[in-house]
């Protein structure tokens, strides 16, 4: 027969480090028996037993020690879990015995965190990444916050909370924007930190910065004192001489009233009128179509960001009254839903390029368009899309708009993509753009 002589002591261990505890063996048979062991139950593959083999003369006793040695990984839980070993003679393998005993396994906190990319540039509002591993062997909940010395930058997506059980990650996104516009001069670099704090844990700053750039360039600024010299000159240079065709009235011969009554009644030779210029293009005026949307390259002029595909389609502006207008600037294009239960809200006004507008004249039935680009983010995300119904479009200097319909399934992105805007709108330019 074979049995352990003694209870089998229960122990405690912390992962990355090494406990022992011992099991005595008594060989109450009456030949020479060798015993192996085996280490069964979740310790198993951290677990080593020592010796492997142990010959006991009938009568005698023996003790064996268990060395346990628990990675360090979120693997190993914390709590208690069994630790057993088969006993096993040799001579007589039927007569294995099964003792048992409890491992207390050490909880540990380890969290990984880091702030990916660290540095964004943009004009106004940037999107970064807070990616949270739970490395310990413990359910923790993360709290988020972000700040600046300052208090200049905007905080959106930042929850309070994360929970993360042992070996999970999870990724934030956090988007920051400047408190304002930057419209010319160099570029502001703007320091804050998003401070990640676990429980019952110290906690964990992340560096980053927004650099803020400039909305229009700086070359205009510099050209616009030769501009102005420019001016000066050609007032100087081109401005008619005014000259008189008056006479001294001593010099004429004194009228006669039969000269004077011809003159009188003689009709007076007037020039014709000149043409009365076009005025501005009013909504009234107007009607507005859209045409074929084309897919194009993403970052297109670095205009759209990159979070699905990128298409452009324009909005044709045809005069539709009986008399010449003309239009100069960017219309205001709104894409627009009526359902508010949709992600992002009603409306998505598109911002303007940085192209330069010119005056455009449309006679009657003329066209002129504007390009959108935008971003379909189908395939390229998990949150619900957001499908607008139809383009609200004001023509440049109206305050009224055309309502355009969008194509059914139509998928847009809201808000911007790395730094860059998910939408844009040209300025007006002459012609009917893509035709179908």
């Amino acid at each position: 027969m074979t049995a352990p002589e003694s209870d089998f002591a229960a122990v405690v261990v912390a992962p990355g480090d090494t406990a022992t505890t011992s099991l005595t063996i008594r060989n109450d048979s009456e030949i020479v028996e060798a015993y192996t062991f085996e280490v069964i139950g979740p310790c198993a593959p951290w677990t080593t037993v020592e010796p492997e083999r142990l010959p006991l003369y009938p009568g005698t006793s023996g003790v064996v020690t268990l060395r346990l040695a628990p990675p360090r990984s979120p693997e190993v839980r914390a709590g208690d879990v069994p630790l057993a070993v088969r006993v096993r003679p040799t001579q007589r393998p039927e007569l294995a015995t099964v003792p048992e005993t409890t491992v207390t396994i050490e909880p540990f906190a380890q969290l990984t965190a880091a702030l990916t990319p660290r540095r964004r540039r943009a004009a106004w509002r940037a999107g970064f990444h807070v990616r949270l591993a739970n490395n310990g062997n413990t359910p923790i909940d993360v709290g988020l916050d972000a700040a600046d010395a300052g208090e200049e930058l905007r905080y959106n997506g930042v929850p309070s909370s994360t929970a993360l059980h042992p070996g999970e990650d999870a990724e934030v996104r956090l988007r920051v924007r400047g408190s304002r516009l930057i419209w010319f001069g160099s570029p502001v670099t703007s320091s804050f930190q998003v401070t990640a704090t676990p429980t019952s844990q110290d906690p964990t700053e992340l560096d980053g910065e927004l650099v803020q750039t400039a909305l229009l360039p700086r070359w205009p600024l510099a050209l616009l004192p030769l501009a102005l010299a420019l001016l000066v000159a050609w007032f100087a240079l081109a401005r008619p001489a005014v000259t008189s065709d008056a006479r001294p009235v001593a010099d004429a011969p004194a009228p006669t009233t039969q000269s004077q009554s011809s003159t009188a009644a003689a009709p007076s030779s007037q020039p014709p009128a000149a043409p009365q210029p076009a005025g501005p293009c009013h909504t009234a005026d107007l009607s507005a179509t859209l045409g074929p949307r084309t897919e194009v390259p993403a970052d297109m002029q670095s205009r759209l960001g990159d979070a699905g595909k990128h298409y452009s389609t324009d909005v044709v502006l045809t005069n539709i009254s009986d008399h010449t207008c003309t239009m100069r600037g960017f219309p205001g294009v709104d894409i627009a839903s009526p359902n508010e239960d949709q992600p992002g809200g009603v409306i998505y006004s598109l911002p303007r390029t940085a192209d330069t507008p010119v005056m455009v004249t449309l006679s009657s039935g003329g066209a002129a368009h504007t390009t959108i680009h935008y971003i379909d983010p189908t395939g390229y995300t998990t949150m619900p899309l957001w499908t607008p119904t139809h383009l609200d479009v004001t023509p440049p200097n109206e305050s009224t708009h055309l309502s355009v319909p969008l194509p059914d399934g139509t998928a847009v992105y809201q808000g911007w993509q790395d730094g860059l805007a998910a939408g844009s709108v040209s300025p007006v330019i002459a012609g009917p753009g893509v035709v179908r």
